[in-house]
């Protein structure tokens, strides 16, 4: 903290300059003019013969500030007079005549008042000469910001989210949700703009948290991006600590407007290495609408089916927020752990679902059992890197067609059979995620300290260990139960355009396994199930991407029936027995060695008549998409990027001056250095050239002495002292590192994995704006969540 001294009566003087990099709000008012050095009435000073000047001596030397004329003890301030160091400016010495003052700077100002000060002499100071410009104090210089200022009023108190746990429906604020009646065109319900509207907010409170301890406990907000981060604008706070009046709205482009209303889509850009914000508002839109039918889906539908069977207690979605984003890894320099497998390495096992002695019918969990029991993610998160996604067990019931007129039916006997309804219980962390994923994002950022706080060699081998078990105990288990397949669905990354995390639109009618130990090589579904033409339905109007094109349980539906001639229906499977295939033992049919024959088999030019259409199985966008484990498609990807970025910007920016390769004064060194030793030698190596280079200039020194004040010290005694003259000369320069080869640092990989509750394409909302909300959503937005549900209200329909 700087504290003027001025003339008793006066409302201050010319304050000496200072560049963008100075903290905003708690630093004294700036002015773009050079306040007079000289001492009053004199010349330019002499430099003493032993080479120091002692307390309110000057420091100017040839016209120019040089801090390294004052005694150690002692700061040269920006005025150029050797000041003594005080931890608040009510600790500084007050002299007769003149009063100590701080005043708050608001963004982007830098023109101080300009004060009618007539004294012109210079305070009594027992014998010491003092410039007639101003007269500061200054405190050991400290980047972290004061939790008491005024950017930071609308930081909330604590985190809150909207989809805490599997009792969340039992809530009376939820049951009040619940019972809101649609609007006056019953186009969306009330209930889920306002379930949006507070998961919008859950999102901001919890990027606002981890960046308030960032700034004011950690202090690695760096100056040359704060004025991008948050300031005050004539409205008050904006940027990252902003307070969002989110409009109750399902369209994510009005949710984005009210990003932008107070900056926070700026803020969000200055420290991500890629835009994710429409990624995350489609997430938000996706969780919201999935909520929604959560809490109002009706009690014969056994809704508690949709959420995770085992009782939460320290997995809750805000708890893990709360206790270890916030207060853990928000705090702290390695956040390796948030990307972190969620359980120890285990073999992974089928078991029955059943909560407080009651077991589910047909219910099963796929999960790593230790010890006989399934874990919960404990200390590491299970954040997948590069997404908004959170890994967890999945959970299966059987599922079925949702009403009669979906069923499809094979020649000779019975009703295809459709896929169990498979619930991924890492999506039930939806604000981890998004938060996570944020945080990601950040830490990609070049010249960033974020990226040393991620170890990004061990995240990847965790990945490539855990998927290897979850893959290798499913795939166990195919030749018994070839039903396995749908459970490792979710977990398999589909590559068409971008690369999402699941196996969209599986249900619907099988005649055999869609995941089978070959998709990774040979594609979807064994070849000789192939065919153009399963069944054949009327040619209705596309109006969703997937089938059947249209939302069944809307009330101006349209569905496609299946035609009504028996000759034009595909031949059923016979099991190994003999038997034939029904709901329950469909996946167990032997492949036919001539392949299958499809529904036109019988037609006129085997071709679906007019007015109808064949519906092949795989469809042919299945078979033309890449499948890959999310360890290889995702994970390694971006840890391989992050790791490259750590050694180019070692090499190309200043960060190694805002790190801690070693552990210093009680403060533990980034966890990027502490396993890798090549790293660390890396840094210590830059740091070195640094100390001998002209880009030393351009280092805040703010920003080095939280990072590392040993570090800063030897800074400041290679002449770096931030003074106007010096930071005025280096300013705008982008004198290379002798580290630097001038390669271009790599582009970042876009953010992958799609969205949570993504199973099912919806009819978008009639809003003129839907189209922007898609862009804005990443693509996604206007999928409909909530699969789980779409299929299970349907089981207790009449099918037959």
């Amino acid at each position: 903290m700087l504290a003027e001294q001025r003339t008793l009566g006066s409302t201050g003087g010319i304050a000496p300059p200072y560049d963008s990099q100075m903290r905003i709000s708690n630093v004294v008012t700036l002015s773009l003019l050079l306040a007079p050095l000289l001492a009053c009435g004199e010349d330019a000073p002499t430099r003493p013969e032993d080479g120091t000047v002692q307390v309110w001596g000057s420091c100017v030397w040839d016209d120019q500030v040089t801090s390294d004329l004052c005694e150690p003890d002692l700061v040269c301030s920006g005025n150029g007079v050797c000041s003594p160091k005080c931890s608040d400016f009510v600790d500084c010495p007050v002299f007769e005549g003149f009063e100590n003052a701080c005043v708050p700077m608001a963004k982007s100002r830098r023109s101080a008042r300009r004060a009618a000060t007539t004294r012109r002499s210079a305070p009594n100071t027992e014998g010491a000469t003092l410039p007639v410009s101003r007269l500061f104090c200054q405190r050991d210089p400290d980047m972290m910001l004061n939790q008491n200022l005024t950017i930071f009023q609308n930081v909330p108190d604590v985190f809150t989210s909207p989809f805490a746990s599997n009792d969340s429906q039992l809530s009376d604020k939820y049951r009040a949700i619940a019972r809101a009646a649609g609007d006056v065109n019953n186009l969306l319900s009330i209930g889920e703009r306002l379930l949006c509207q507070q998961q919008a907010d859950a999102w901001r409170k919890g990027l606002a948290l981890v960046n308030y301890a960032k700034a004011t406990l950690v202090g690695d907000i760096l100056n040359d991006s704060l004025s991008q981060v948050a300031w005050i604008s004539k409205d008050g706070p904006a940027g990252l600590f902003a307070k969002v009046a989110f409009p109750q709205t399902m369209d994510p482009s009005r949710l984005l407007e009210s990003l932008v209303s107070v900056g926070l889509d700026i803020a969000i850009a200055a420290v991500s290495s890629i835009p994710i914000v429409g990624q995350i508002l489609g997430a938000v839109v996706q969780v919201a609408m999935f909520l929604f039918r959560v809490f109002t889906a009706p009690k014969e539908s056994e809704p508690e089916l949709l959420l995770p069977w085992e009782t939460y207690s320290k997995s809750l979605d805000e708890d893990i927020v709360n206790q270890f984003l916030l207060q853990i890894f928000g705090q702290g320099v390695d956040w390796t752990g948030i990307w972190l497998p969620p359980y120890e390495l285990a073999d992974w096992e089928l078991r029955k679902a059943a909560r407080d002695g009651k077991e589910y019918k047909g219910g099963q969990v796929w999960a790593p059992v230790i010890g006989g029991d399934i874990p919960y993610a404990e200390g590491q998160l299970g954040c997948i890197p590069n997404t908004i996604r959170v890994a967890g067990h999945l959970q299966r019931i059987p599922g079925s067609a949702p009403i009669a007129k979906l069923r499809r039916l094979w020649y000779d006997y019975g009703e295809i059979g459709w896929g169990g309804i498979v619930t991924n219980v890492g999506d039930f962390f939806p604000s981890t995620g998004q938060v996570a994923g944020g945080m990601w994002k950040q830490a990609e950022k070049a010249g960033s300290p974020d990226m040393y706080k991620v170890d990004a060699r061990a995240i990847k081998s965790a990945w490539a260990d855990y998927f290897g078990q979850f893959f290798d105990s499913g795939f166990g288990l195919y030749k018994t139960d070839a039903s396995i397949g749908e459970l490792l669905a979710p977990y398999i990354c589909t590559q068409t355009k971008d690369i999402r995390l699941g196996i969209p639109n599986l249900m619907r009618p099988h005649p055999a396994p869609f995941v089978t130990p070959e998709i990774f090589k040979r594609g979807p579904a064994s070849r000789e199930t192939w065919t153009d033409c399963l069944f054949i339905e009327e040619n209705l109007t596309r109006k969703l991407p997937a089938w059947p094109h249209d939302r069944w349980d809307s009330k101006d539906a349209k569905l496609p029936a299946q035609h009504p001639d028996v000759n034009y229906r595909s031949p059923h499977y016979v099991d190994a027995d003999g038997y034939v295939a029904t709901n329950e033992n469909f996946w167990t049919a032997v492949n036919n060695p001539n392949g299958v024959r499809g529904a036109a088999h019988s037609t006129p030019g085997h071709q679906a008549p007019e007015g109808y259409r064949c519906v092949a199985w795989p469809t042919g966008e299945e078979r033309l998409t890449g499948y890959r484990r999310p360890d290889e498609a995702i994970i390694s990807p971006a840890c391989d990027h992050m790791v490259k970025m750590q050694t180019r910007c070692l090499e190309s920016t200043l960060v190694s001056a805002y790190v801690r390769p070693d552990d210093v004064d009680g403060k533990e060194a980034h966890g990027a250095f502490r396993s890798n030793k090549a790293l660390h030698d890396k840094c210590i190596a830059v740091r070195k050239l640094l100390l001998a280079h002209e880009a030393r200039f351009r280092v805040n020194l703010r920003d080095a002495q939280d990072a590392d004040p040993v570090f800063a010290q030897k800074l400041r005694e290679s002449g770096v002292n931030n003074s106007p003259a010096q930071m005025s000369q280096h300013l705008g320069r982008l004198a290379k590192l002798p580290s630097d080869d001038g390669t271009p640092l790599p582009e970042p990989p876009p953010p992958a994995g799609g969205l949570p509750f993504d199973d099912v394409r919806g009819q978008p909302p009639r809003s003129g704006g839907w189209k922007t909300a898609i862009a804005v959503g990443g693509g996604t937005a206007a999928a409909v969540a909530g699969a789980a549900y779409y299929w299970i209200k349907g089981r207790n329909a009449e099918t037959r």
